[in-house]
């Protein structure tokens, strides 16, 4: 997405990692106090664990935004860790609905209007502001830290930059508690994407949602009927 001062480059995911409110007290919350930000940094980036030494601390700028445009907002809230989620300047100044950042998607991103509202990319590219009790898509971001050496791959979708120091390739009988989140799973003739790994009374669980929407005749489906029982 972009190079900072110091050399660092800042990466997104491509896709949705999960779904997510951005905060259910539906109070004035800010991103620093926020349910989107405990989930990012307690469920997203333990399942990076193995790739940590990759990874620069960084600042990330919640700065209130009133004007949604190319014009960035003078930095006045921000927080410095290892993961967060783009801005809507990061999204308009790249093209918005025609950049490379239009997934297609909905997604938040961590900026709030003046009423703490965060801003979310609905699925035809264009900014809206939602409540945040709403569930959206998450692509969290990180920064690769500059000492980080490329490896291999041209750079395309089908065939990735690598980098030295990534975690290796899955083998025949690894355990899935090993690997990271957006990695993906074939469970049941289904895709899945692990989004974190959590310990619950001493043993280490694989948490994974499905990698896509549902769809019904290839179109992603709005209401889904399923059985009811008396149980």
């Amino acid at each position: 997405v972009s190079i900072d001062t110091n050399g660092n480059i800042k990466l997104v995911t491509q896709g949705n990692m999960t779904s997510v409110a951005w905060d259910t007290s539906n109070s004035n919350t800010n991103y620093s106090t926020s349910q989107m930000r405990r989930w990012l940094n307690n469920e997203f980036f333990p399942s990076l664990a193995n790739t940590n030494s990759l990874l620069a601390t960084s600042t990330w700028d919640y700065t209130i935004d009133t004007t949604v445009d190319t014009t960035k907002p003078m930095a006045s809230s921000y927080v410095e860790e290892k993961v967060g989620l783009l801005t809507m300047y990061e999204y308009m100044i790249a093209g918005a609905s025609d950049s490379y950042l239009n997934n297609g998607y909905y997604w938040w991103t961590m900026t709030q209007n003046s009423t703490y509202h965060p801003y979310e990319v609905m699925e035809s590219g264009s900014p809206s502001v939602l409540s945040p009790l709403y569930d959206e898509g998450i692509r969290p971001a990180v920064n690769l830290a500059s000492s980080v050496k490329f490896d291999g791959g041209t750079g395309k979708l089908s065939n990735p930059y690598t980098i030295k120091g990534d975690k290796d390739d899955a083998s025949k009988n690894d355990l899935l508690t090993t690997r990271i989140s957006g990695e993906y799973i074939n469970f049941d003739n289904t895709k899945y994407r692990i989004i974190g790994i959590e310990e619950i009374g001493g043993q280490k669980l694989t948490k994974v949602i499905m990698a896509d929407y549902t769809k019904n005749s290839n179109a992603i489906a709005e209401s889904v009927t399923f059985g009811v029982t008396d149980d």
